[in-house]
Protein backbone atom coordinates (compact mmCIF):
# COMPACT_ATOMS: atom_id res chain seq x y z
CA UNK A 1 0.00 0.00 0.00
CA UNK A 2 2.45 2.50 0.92
CA UNK A 3 4.71 1.25 -2.22
CA UNK A 4 1.57 2.18 -4.65
CA UNK A 5 0.94 5.50 -2.80
CA UNK A 6 4.28 6.56 -3.50
CA UNK A 7 4.32 5.40 -6.91
CA UNK A 8 1.17 7.74 -7.29
CA UNK A 9 2.62 10.42 -5.43
CA UNK A 10 5.59 10.36 -7.75
CA UNK A 11 3.97 10.45 -11.01
CA UNK A 12 1.26 13.40 -9.21
CA UNK A 13 4.64 15.33 -8.51
CA UNK A 14 6.30 14.58 -11.86
CA UNK A 15 3.17 15.59 -14.02
CA UNK A 16 2.28 18.86 -11.91
CA UNK A 17 6.01 19.87 -12.34
CA UNK A 18 5.99 18.74 -16.54
CA UNK A 19 2.72 21.11 -16.23
CA UNK A 20 4.41 24.07 -14.41
CA UNK A 21 7.53 24.02 -16.75
CA UNK A 22 4.81 23.87 -20.03
CA UNK A 23 2.34 26.56 -18.27
CA UNK A 24 4.72 29.30 -18.63
CA UNK A 25 4.42 29.19 -22.20
CA UNK A 26 0.24 29.83 -21.59
CA UNK A 27 -1.90 32.81 -20.59
CA UNK A 28 -5.23 32.39 -19.87
CA UNK A 29 -5.06 29.17 -21.64
CA UNK A 30 -3.36 30.75 -24.68
CA UNK A 31 0.19 30.57 -26.24
CA UNK A 32 1.74 33.65 -24.92
CA UNK A 33 2.01 35.50 -28.33
CA UNK A 34 5.48 37.42 -27.87
CA UNK A 35 8.70 35.83 -26.09
CA UNK A 36 12.08 36.91 -25.81
CA UNK A 37 15.62 35.58 -26.50
CA UNK A 38 17.04 34.84 -22.91
CA UNK A 39 20.77 33.78 -23.99
CA UNK A 40 23.54 35.98 -23.93
CA UNK A 41 25.41 33.72 -26.58
CA UNK A 42 22.37 34.14 -28.91
CA UNK A 43 20.02 31.11 -29.82
CA UNK A 44 19.97 28.57 -32.70
CA UNK A 45 16.96 28.37 -34.88
CA UNK A 46 16.64 24.92 -36.44
CA UNK A 47 14.07 23.37 -38.97
CA UNK A 48 13.24 20.98 -36.51
CA UNK A 49 12.77 20.36 -33.07
CA UNK A 50 15.86 18.46 -32.35
CA UNK A 51 19.33 19.12 -31.32
CA UNK A 52 20.49 16.79 -34.45
CA UNK A 53 18.31 18.88 -37.26
CA UNK A 54 19.89 21.45 -39.14
CA UNK A 55 20.83 25.29 -38.08
CA UNK A 56 18.81 27.69 -39.79
CA UNK A 57 19.94 30.95 -38.06
CA UNK A 58 20.73 32.46 -34.97
CA UNK A 59 18.64 34.94 -32.20
CA UNK A 60 20.29 37.75 -30.35
CA UNK A 61 19.81 38.09 -26.91
CA UNK A 62 16.51 40.02 -25.79
CA UNK A 63 15.57 39.76 -29.26
CA UNK A 64 11.38 39.44 -29.18
CA UNK A 65 10.23 36.21 -31.51
CA UNK A 66 6.31 35.51 -32.20
CA UNK A 67 5.11 32.28 -30.99
CA UNK A 68 3.30 30.02 -33.72
CA UNK A 69 3.44 26.65 -31.48
CA UNK A 70 4.73 24.38 -28.49
CA UNK A 71 6.11 21.11 -29.31
CA UNK A 72 7.48 17.90 -27.20
CA UNK A 73 9.90 18.67 -24.19
CA UNK A 74 13.24 17.58 -24.11
CA UNK A 75 16.11 18.43 -21.55
CA UNK A 76 18.82 20.01 -22.65
CA UNK A 77 21.79 21.86 -20.50
CA UNK A 78 19.47 20.26 -17.35
CA UNK A 79 16.73 22.42 -18.48
CA UNK A 80 13.46 20.95 -19.13
CA UNK A 81 11.13 22.71 -21.42
CA UNK A 82 9.39 22.27 -24.87
CA UNK A 83 10.42 22.88 -28.18
CA UNK A 84 8.60 26.41 -29.58
CA UNK A 85 7.79 26.86 -33.16
CA UNK A 86 8.64 30.70 -33.77
CA UNK A 87 8.04 32.88 -36.58
CA UNK A 88 11.78 33.67 -37.77
CA UNK A 89 12.86 37.54 -37.74
CA UNK A 90 11.96 39.07 -41.40
CA UNK A 91 15.43 39.98 -41.89
CA UNK A 92 16.50 36.74 -42.44
CA UNK A 93 14.04 35.93 -44.80
CA UNK A 94 14.88 34.66 -48.12
CA UNK A 95 12.18 35.53 -49.61
CA UNK A 96 10.75 38.66 -48.04
CA UNK A 97 7.57 37.97 -49.01
CA UNK A 98 7.41 34.97 -47.70
CA UNK A 99 6.72 33.82 -44.20
CA UNK A 100 9.67 31.39 -42.87
CA UNK A 101 9.23 29.05 -39.36
CA UNK A 102 11.86 27.35 -37.43
CA UNK A 103 12.40 25.69 -34.11
CA UNK A 104 14.06 26.67 -30.45
CA UNK A 105 14.32 24.99 -27.07
CA UNK A 106 11.98 26.71 -25.21
CA UNK A 107 14.46 26.75 -21.75
CA UNK A 108 15.82 30.18 -23.27
CA UNK A 109 12.81 31.75 -24.11
CA UNK A 110 11.22 34.16 -21.76
CA UNK A 111 8.13 36.05 -21.05
CA UNK A 112 9.64 39.20 -20.11
CA UNK A 113 12.45 40.99 -21.82
CA UNK A 114 15.57 40.62 -19.59
CA UNK A 115 17.33 42.90 -17.66
CA UNK A 116 19.53 45.00 -20.00
CA UNK A 117 23.29 44.81 -19.42
CA UNK A 118 25.87 47.28 -20.92
CA UNK A 119 27.97 45.44 -23.74
CA UNK A 120 30.56 42.96 -21.91
CA UNK A 121 33.03 42.62 -25.16
CA UNK A 122 33.57 43.76 -29.23
CA UNK A 123 31.02 41.33 -29.89
CA UNK A 124 28.14 42.12 -27.94
CA UNK A 125 28.88 46.12 -28.67
CA UNK A 126 28.58 45.31 -32.39
CA UNK A 127 24.98 43.19 -31.54
CA UNK A 128 23.90 46.41 -29.95
CA UNK A 129 24.90 48.74 -32.39
CA UNK A 130 22.84 46.96 -34.99
CA UNK A 131 19.79 46.30 -32.45
CA UNK A 132 17.58 49.25 -33.76
CA UNK A 133 17.82 52.91 -36.11
CA UNK A 134 19.78 55.62 -34.94
CA UNK A 135 19.29 59.36 -34.43
CA UNK A 136 22.81 61.15 -34.40
CA UNK A 137 23.43 64.50 -33.09
CA UNK A 138 26.30 66.68 -33.98
CA UNK A 139 27.52 70.22 -32.96
CA UNK A 140 30.17 72.52 -34.19
CA UNK A 141 30.04 75.12 -32.00
CA UNK A 142 27.79 77.52 -34.14
CA UNK A 143 25.29 74.85 -35.32
CA UNK A 144 23.64 71.53 -35.29
CA UNK A 145 23.41 68.71 -37.84
CA UNK A 146 21.41 65.29 -37.61
CA UNK A 147 21.74 61.92 -39.64
CA UNK A 148 19.52 59.25 -39.07
CA UNK A 149 20.98 55.37 -39.88
CA UNK A 150 22.16 51.91 -38.71
CA UNK A 151 24.50 49.52 -38.91
CA UNK A 152 25.35 46.95 -40.80
CA UNK A 153 28.15 44.61 -41.48
CA UNK A 154 30.51 47.46 -39.79
CA UNK A 155 29.21 49.67 -42.00
CA UNK A 156 27.32 52.87 -40.41
CA UNK A 157 24.51 53.94 -43.35
CA UNK A 158 22.34 57.20 -42.71
CA UNK A 159 21.26 59.97 -44.41
CA UNK A 160 21.34 63.81 -42.68
CA UNK A 161 18.16 65.60 -41.55
CA UNK A 162 18.05 67.83 -44.09
CA UNK A 163 16.89 65.57 -47.18
CA UNK A 164 13.37 65.76 -45.78
CA UNK A 165 12.77 69.45 -47.19
CA UNK A 166 14.20 67.96 -50.54
CA UNK A 167 10.46 67.78 -52.36
CA UNK A 168 10.05 64.85 -54.46
CA UNK A 169 12.82 63.07 -53.46
CA UNK A 170 13.07 59.54 -52.02
CA UNK A 171 15.25 59.59 -49.08
CA UNK A 172 18.11 56.54 -49.59
CA UNK A 173 20.54 55.63 -46.77
CA UNK A 174 24.42 55.90 -48.24
CA UNK A 175 27.26 54.16 -47.20
CA UNK A 176 28.77 57.27 -44.38
CA UNK A 177 32.25 55.44 -43.12
CA UNK A 178 33.21 52.23 -41.61
CA UNK A 179 32.08 51.57 -38.02
CA UNK A 180 33.21 48.72 -35.94
CA UNK A 181 33.61 47.67 -32.72
CA UNK A 182 36.56 47.11 -31.09
CA UNK A 183 35.88 46.62 -27.49
CA UNK A 184 32.74 46.47 -25.32
CA UNK A 185 33.23 50.52 -25.33
CA UNK A 186 35.44 51.59 -27.96
CA UNK A 187 34.88 51.84 -31.88
CA UNK A 188 37.05 52.30 -35.22
CA UNK A 189 35.66 54.88 -38.13
CA UNK A 190 36.88 56.33 -41.00
CA UNK A 191 37.05 59.63 -42.11
CA UNK A 192 33.78 61.31 -43.19
CA UNK A 193 33.46 64.28 -44.66
CA UNK A 194 31.96 66.77 -47.11
CA UNK A 195 32.07 70.57 -48.09
CA UNK A 196 30.06 72.85 -46.78
CA UNK A 197 29.24 76.23 -45.06
CA UNK A 198 30.93 76.82 -41.85
CA UNK A 199 27.77 77.33 -39.84
CA UNK A 200 24.04 78.00 -41.25
CA UNK A 201 25.15 81.85 -40.25
CA UNK A 202 28.26 82.00 -43.27
CA UNK A 203 28.58 81.26 -46.84
CA UNK A 204 32.26 80.26 -46.23
CA UNK A 205 33.08 77.39 -47.21
CA UNK A 206 35.15 74.76 -45.22
CA UNK A 207 35.39 71.06 -45.02
CA UNK A 208 33.05 69.83 -42.60
CA UNK A 209 34.24 66.26 -40.80
CA UNK A 210 31.51 63.82 -39.01
CA UNK A 211 33.93 61.67 -38.39
CA UNK A 212 37.96 61.60 -38.09
CA UNK A 213 39.66 58.32 -38.15
CA UNK A 214 40.73 56.26 -35.53
CA UNK A 215 39.28 54.97 -32.65
CA UNK A 216 36.53 56.29 -30.05
CA UNK A 217 35.25 55.60 -26.41
CA UNK A 218 31.85 55.74 -25.80
CA UNK A 219 31.51 56.95 -22.25
CA UNK A 220 27.98 56.12 -22.12
CA UNK A 221 25.50 53.26 -22.98
CA UNK A 222 22.31 52.65 -21.97
CA UNK A 223 19.53 50.94 -23.13
CA UNK A 224 18.50 54.09 -25.14
CA UNK A 225 20.97 55.82 -26.27
CA UNK A 226 24.98 55.98 -26.40
CA UNK A 227 27.77 58.84 -25.62
CA UNK A 228 30.73 59.22 -27.10
CA UNK A 229 34.04 60.60 -25.19
CA UNK A 230 34.35 64.39 -26.88
CA UNK A 231 38.00 65.42 -28.71
CA UNK A 232 39.59 68.23 -26.66
CA UNK A 233 40.55 71.49 -28.60
CA UNK A 234 44.09 70.40 -28.89
CA UNK A 235 43.47 66.80 -30.26
CA UNK A 236 40.83 68.95 -33.07
CA UNK A 237 43.80 71.05 -33.55
CA UNK A 238 46.61 67.92 -33.47
CA UNK A 239 44.30 66.61 -36.68
CA UNK A 240 45.81 68.56 -39.84
CA UNK A 241 43.10 69.37 -41.87
CA UNK A 242 41.89 72.80 -43.06
CA UNK A 243 38.35 72.57 -41.77
CA UNK A 244 35.86 71.69 -38.99
CA UNK A 245 35.57 68.48 -36.96
CA UNK A 246 32.17 68.33 -35.45
CA UNK A 247 31.12 66.75 -32.12
CA UNK A 248 28.82 63.69 -32.12
CA UNK A 249 27.17 64.45 -29.05
CA UNK A 250 24.65 61.42 -28.51
CA UNK A 251 23.11 58.70 -30.96
CA UNK A 252 19.86 57.63 -29.87
CA UNK A 253 17.84 54.95 -30.88
CA UNK A 254 14.62 55.44 -33.01
CA UNK A 255 12.06 53.93 -35.25
CA UNK A 256 12.26 54.95 -38.57
CA UNK A 257 8.77 54.64 -40.82
CA UNK A 258 7.56 56.54 -43.75
CA UNK A 259 5.66 60.11 -41.98
CA UNK A 260 4.05 62.96 -42.93
CA UNK A 261 6.20 64.95 -40.57
CA UNK A 262 9.26 64.28 -42.86
CA UNK A 263 7.04 66.27 -45.93
CA UNK A 264 3.95 64.93 -47.92
CA UNK A 265 6.71 64.36 -50.58
CA UNK A 266 9.37 63.09 -49.51
CA UNK A 267 9.44 59.18 -48.16
CA UNK A 268 12.01 56.85 -46.58
CA UNK A 269 13.08 53.81 -48.33
CA UNK A 270 11.10 51.65 -46.18
CA UNK A 271 12.10 48.57 -47.86
CA UNK A 272 15.54 48.47 -47.08
CA UNK A 273 14.58 50.04 -43.40
CA UNK A 274 11.70 47.77 -42.32
CA UNK A 275 13.80 44.16 -43.69
CA UNK A 276 16.24 45.14 -40.97
CA UNK A 277 16.87 44.26 -37.62
CA UNK A 278 15.45 47.80 -36.08
CA UNK A 279 12.12 46.88 -36.85
CA UNK A 280 12.27 44.40 -33.90
CA UNK A 281 13.77 46.99 -31.73
CA UNK A 282 12.26 47.57 -28.30
CA UNK A 283 12.66 51.53 -27.23
CA UNK A 284 11.13 52.81 -23.89
CA UNK A 285 9.90 49.22 -23.20
CA UNK A 286 7.41 49.72 -26.44
CA UNK A 287 7.32 48.10 -30.08
CA UNK A 288 6.72 49.60 -33.30
CA UNK A 289 2.94 49.16 -33.76
CA UNK A 290 2.47 50.90 -29.48
CA UNK A 291 5.02 53.54 -30.59
CA UNK A 292 3.63 54.75 -33.61
CA UNK A 293 -0.06 54.64 -32.22
CA UNK A 294 0.92 56.67 -29.14
CA UNK A 295 2.60 59.03 -31.50
CA UNK A 296 -0.41 59.02 -33.84
CA UNK A 297 1.85 58.53 -37.24
CA UNK A 298 1.38 56.70 -39.83
CA UNK A 299 2.85 53.26 -41.74
CA UNK A 300 2.20 50.22 -42.80
CA UNK A 301 0.50 48.09 -40.02
CA UNK A 302 -0.08 45.02 -42.26
CA UNK A 303 3.47 44.78 -42.86
CA UNK A 304 4.28 45.38 -39.00
CA UNK A 305 1.86 42.66 -38.38
CA UNK A 306 2.84 40.01 -40.85
CA UNK A 307 6.46 40.66 -39.52
CA UNK A 308 5.61 39.30 -36.33
CA UNK A 309 5.49 42.60 -34.09
CA UNK A 310 2.76 42.18 -31.42
CA UNK A 311 -0.47 44.61 -31.68
CA UNK A 312 -0.99 44.21 -27.67
CA UNK A 313 -2.63 46.97 -26.23
CA UNK A 314 -3.24 48.59 -29.33
CA UNK A 315 -6.32 49.01 -31.77
CA UNK A 316 -4.35 47.13 -34.25
CA UNK A 317 -5.30 44.07 -31.69
CA UNK A 318 -7.80 42.65 -33.73
CA UNK A 319 -6.27 42.66 -37.04
CA UNK A 320 -3.41 40.82 -35.50
CA UNK A 321 -5.44 38.06 -33.93
CA UNK A 322 -7.52 37.20 -37.15
CA UNK A 323 -4.38 37.31 -39.42
CA UNK A 324 -2.30 34.79 -36.91
CA UNK A 325 -4.75 32.86 -35.26
CA UNK A 326 -5.39 30.37 -38.03
CA UNK A 327 -1.69 30.30 -38.72
CA UNK A 328 -0.93 29.00 -35.60
CA UNK A 329 -3.82 26.79 -35.16
CA UNK A 330 -2.71 24.88 -38.26
CA UNK A 331 1.13 24.85 -36.96
CA UNK A 332 0.01 23.84 -33.86
CA UNK A 333 -1.84 20.97 -35.27
CA UNK A 334 1.49 19.84 -37.09
CA UNK A 335 3.19 20.07 -34.14
CA UNK A 336 0.82 17.86 -31.71
CA UNK A 337 1.25 15.23 -34.69
CA UNK A 338 5.34 15.51 -33.98
CA UNK A 339 5.46 14.83 -30.68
Amino acid sequence: MRKTFFILFSLTVLVASTFADKSRFYKNEKVIDTMYVNAEDGLRVRDKPSLKSNRLCGLPHRLPVKVVAIGKEETIDGITAPWVEILIPRYEWKNKDVSEFGWVFGGYLSEEIPVFATPSNAAQLKQYLESSFWRFWFENGDGATIYYGYFKDNVLYAFPEWYKFHDEKKIEFEKLTSFKAVSKDSFYSDEYYWIGKRSPYSDEKIVNYLFVEGTTKLTHITETFMQPKQMTYEEKKEFDCEGMVWDLLEAKRVFLVEDKTFGDKTRFDSGLMLNGKGLYALIDGKNLIQTMEEEKKSFNSEFAIRSGISAAGTSYEKDYHDYWNPIMAEHQKKADEMK
